[in-house]
């Protein structure tokens, strides 16, 4: 027998084993890294709906302008369109689209302009006619005609703006700041022309200077009509 040649034989099968077992353990590394950054991998998907002009691209924590505005927009017509027999209504479906502490503050000072609004038979709407993002401060603003009418046919109309700060949290879009007062967009000229920079809503979203996420601003402004 070739004891010899068995041997080296032998030493060659032993020696790429050895290197196949390396191979291996790389490619199950491999295979273990590229899984772990798929999971952690924010995914983000590109919409182009016919009836927007702009590309929306969502993640789970991210979002891009036009997916903000386009949020604003449906918020700011939920909120500027009410009647005594959908008050109710619009208040509960916004619950899912505030965060809590936002909706908490929206809700009270809400309170006392719906129960005019249903008592007086009041109706609001608003008819948007500025739809506008502002990257400095992340903030999206609504801008149009606030109509109120009441039952004597009085009518009251001036120029309104919702002012929101929409965050992307898990998948979900979360309303977690919201204006709403008279006149123009209270953007960064607006508040550098009053010399109100340090004003708390002058601050972008992602600062916490006012405090908390939180709704501020008029409401309805339902007491200037009277039946």
């Amino acid at each position: 027998m070739q004891f010899k040649l068995f041997s080296k034989s032998w030493d060659g099968m032993r020696i790429e084993l050895v290197i196949y077992r390396y191979i291996i353990a790389a490619l199950l590394l491999i295979v273990v890294l590229t899984l772990f950054g798929w999971l952690r991998k924010d995914q983000s998907t590109v919409l182009a709906p016919p009836t927007i002009t702009e590309q929306m691209e969502i993640g789970r924590n991210k979002a891009s302008s036009g997916y903000k505005k386009s949020w604003g927009l449906f918020t700011a017509t939920m909120l500027g369109n009410l009647t005594p027999g959908n008050a109710d209504f619009v208040l509960k479906s916004l619950e899912d689209l505030f965060a809590p502490e936002t909706y908490g503050e929206l809700r009270r000072r809400l309170a006392s302009d719906l129960e005019t609004l249903k008592k007086e038979q009041v109706s609001v709407s608003f008819e948007p006619s500025l739809v506008t993002y502002e990257s400095a401060t992340d903030k999206v603003f609504i801008a149009g005609r606030s109509i109120i009418e009441g039952l004597g046919g009085k009518t009251d109309r001036f120029q309104r703006t919702y002012e929101f700060c929409v965050r992307q949290i898990n998948g979900k879009p979360v309303v977690t700041r919201f204006r709403s007062y008279v006149g123009e967009p209270h953007v960064l000229s607006y508040w550098a022309s009053k010399n109100k920079q340090d004003d708390d809503n002058a601050q972008p979203c992602t600062s916490t200077s006012p405090g908390k996420d939180t709704a501020s601003g008029e409401a309805t402004k339902t007491s200037e009509v009277k039946s």
